[in-house]
């Protein structure tokens, strides 16, 4: 279903967004804005980690080859319980060896959308606790950082080796910004990082013939 009343100039407080993108849902700028406010309030020092998700049916995966790529619907919810169970793993992990740790509570945005590409892809903001992740570390990493794991939690949602994934995990030009609500630019970073993602509330990309559904968040 396609999000009603969809606008080129929708700012709530006067916030920023990319109005060169086309018509952009005021639904989905609202839940934005709201999983931002949330994901700060839990954690005063929020960092926001834009990350793109492909299949990789360049790969030998996918229409062609049903049950070894999982492409399904449900994939997207998939990758954020797999990740999920990542962070709570590492948490776990420094507890035992008696290191500081601080809780944090995953959040995040994603839509589905499909333009001139033949498969459909998903573009994600990821929200998390700056005193846990202050930092992507190496792309190239197998394990021990926060990227290793986006990419391990994307091959376990498709069902496939980590090898096997190519580019399918793309972090872009500066995915990462800290926000810090006690800093005197929690203002200037906080409306980066909105202005960053408004692209995600447009409507131009989205297929809306299929039951299916384009645009979620967390909701806690």
């Amino acid at each position: 279903m396609t999000p009603s009343n969809p606008s080129t100039g929708y700012t709530s407080h006067s916030l920023p967004v990319q109005e060169h993108c086309g018509p952009l849902s005021p639904d989905y700028l609202r839940n934005i804005e709201n999983t931002l406010n949330k994901a700060i309030d839990s954690h005063p020092r929020t960092m926001a980690v834009r990350v793109d998700l492909r299949f990789p049916y360049s790969g030998g995966y996918g229409d062609d080859y049903p049950g070894m790529c999982r492409s399904d619907d449900a994939v997207i919810s998939r990758f954020f319980q797999s990740l999920k169970a990542r962070i709570d793993a590492d948490l776990k992990k420094k507890r035992r060896e008696r290191k500081r740790v601080h809780d944090c509570q995953l959040r995040y945005v994603w839509v589905r959308e499909q333009d001139s590409a033949p498969h459909q892809h998903y573009h994600v903001l990821l929200l998390a606790n700056a005193d846990t992740y202050n930092c992507l570390g190496s792309y190239q990493a197998e394990s021990g950082n926060l990227a290793a794991r986006i990419k391990a939690s994307w091959a376990s949602a498709l069902g496939i080796p980590e090898e096997e994934l190519g580019g399918c995990v793309h972090f872009p030009e500066n995915p990462t910004y800290l926000i810090n609500s006690a800093s005197v630019d929690f203002s200037e970073s906080y409306n980066s990082v909105y202005h960053r993602v408004s692209y995600m509330a447009k409507l131009e990309t989205k297929h809306y013939g299929r039951h299916i559904r384009h645009f979620g968040c967390s909701t806690r």
